[in-house]
């Protein structure tokens, strides 16, 4: 299991290496979260639904810069 884990997390790292993280707003949460499943469900090691969903919402919430006020 912890090897998925770490699988997941290098893949979702590679597709979010491409995001320009200077310009990422709270909308792309969505994208980040869409593109990480979306290659998460593809992997050769036949993640599960409820893996992928929770490791990219996870992921993405991390890795995602808000542009909002936090005041």
């Amino acid at each position: 299991m912890e090897n998925k884990v770490v699988a997941a997390f290098i893949l979702c790292m590679v597709l979010f290496a491409t995001t320009n993280l200077q310009e990422a707003t709270a909308e792309d949460h969505a994208t980040c979260f869409h593109r990480c499943t979306e290659a998460c469900l593809a992997s050769p090691d036949h993640f599960d639904v409820a893996f992928c969903d929770l490791r990219c919402d996870n992921f993405c919430a991390d890795n995602v810069i808000s542009t909002e006020d936090t005041d």
